[in-house]
């Protein structure tokens, strides 16, 4: 294919190919992923084939189902890329003169839920419950799956935009284990301050997760906050990261 350009090349498109692109984990409506955009890559050349859509007729949805009728040009062991924000795709290797039937390609998904904070504040061993500020503290929530190595994070900022909301962003590897850390880190923004946070290394299961409507984390605090660095080593070692483990992040 010396000489030959790369509009060329995916321009000479001729074999048929049926992409069904899903989610790996949900299924029926929950599990289809539109608009996601699909690839063919095959050694210096790459096309774009299209982005996925629902099955239609006469430009009416008349099902859940999402694919891609394509057309791919000629090339042996292809690589079918998809790429969508929320789900995370192993690329499919297919010789375009060889497809029969169908493709099927599963995404992983990175589920986003509603996020309710509870802060757990110590005195000592004595653990008060208080309602979380959402007027007053910016929170910062990472979430690492150590299965996958697929990273998400997410920002609440007070005070920004009647659409603001705090949300968690949770990447699934599997239905069944998730092997996840989740780290919250409070910042009281008007003193310029830390102020609290919760620190998870455990197992969620990832269909509970994929159909849950919210979830809640604990954010552990000091009834008397950080003024200095050694209150704030004081935070991290004995209240965060010492005490997080006595409390779960809850689904419902």
């Amino acid at each position: 294919m010396y000489g030959v350009s790369n509009s060329d090349y995916c321009e000479d498109a001729k074999y048929d190919a049926k992409i069904y692109v899903e989610d790996a984990i949900r299924y029926g409506a929950e599990g289809a992923i539109p608009n996601a955009t699909v690839y063919y890559s095959c050694v210096g050349f790459r096309c774009r084939l299209g982005e996925t859509d629902y099955i239609r007729n006469n430009g009416q949805k008349v099902s859940e189902t999402t694919l891609l009728d394509a057309k791919l040009p000629e090339c042996y062991n292809g690589a079918i890329v998809v790429e969508s924000k929320d789900h995370v795709f192993e690329p499919v290797f297919v010789t375009s003169s060889d497809i029969e039937g169908s493709i099927i390609i599963q995404g992983k998904p990175k589920i986003e839920l509603p996020l309710n904070l509870e802060i757990k504040e110590f005195n000592a061993d004595i653990v008060t419950e208080k309602d979380f500020d959402y007027d007053k503290y910016t929170s910062v929530i990472t979430v690492l799956n150590n299965d996958n190595q697929q990273f998400t994070y997410s920002v609440y900022i007070p005070n920004k935009t009647a659409e603001n909301r705090l949300v968690i962003k949770i990447p699934l590897n599997s239905s069944d284990d998730n092997n996840l850390t989740i780290d919250v880190r409070l910042l009281d923004v008007e003193n310029n301050v830390s102020v609290g946070g919760y620190y998870y290394e455990g197992i969620l299961d990832g269909s509970e997760v994929a159909h849950a409507t919210t979830m809640t984390l604990p954010v552990l605090t000091m009834s008397a906050p950080p003024t200095n660095e050694e209150t704030m080593v004081k935070l991290y070692s004995e209240i965060i990261f010492g005490k997080s483990a006595l409390f779960e992040p809850e689904l419902s």
